[in-house]
């Protein structure tokens, strides 16, 4: 949160300190001679303005991207109008245990496999 944020501010840009994550926060890790091939700038994305996701307090982001250069005529996906995808790998966890009644309840909140529930001695 911005500390010095006006206190009747609904602006999330005013609100929040580096909320944005952009294509100016990637950053390249060459590997082997990449370095040496393609240069000191290395690849970039054309951008640096586009929006890749929003955070709010406590939250953070991991992000794995892997290139393939490609042309159109060989397969669509290299299309210059193909679309980029995601998939979301939430980590949650519970500052205690959670049984029963309860914990049924708590995994039926999120779709089917994100929350496991373990068979106790109890049931």
């Amino acid at each position: 949160k911005n500390p010095s944020a006006p206190k009747e501010s609904t602006d999330q840009d005013a609100l929040y300190i580096n909320s944005k994550v952009t294509t100016a926060d990637l950053r390249w890790n060459p590997l082997g001679n990449q370095a040496k091939v393609f240069g000191e700038r290395g690849i970039r994305p054309v951008y640096d303005d586009i929006l890749i996701a929003k955070l709010r307090p406590g939250h953070e982001i991991e992000f794995i991207a892997h290139a393939v250069k490609g042309l159109g005529e060989d397969h669509i996906k290299f299309s210059p109008v193909a679309t980029a995808s995601y998939r979301l790998m939430p980590k949650i966890t519970l500052l205690s245990e959670v049984t029963g009644e309860l914990a049924e309840k708590l995994a039926n909140c999120f779709p089917k496999g994100v929350i496991e529930l373990d068979e106790t001695k109890e049931g």
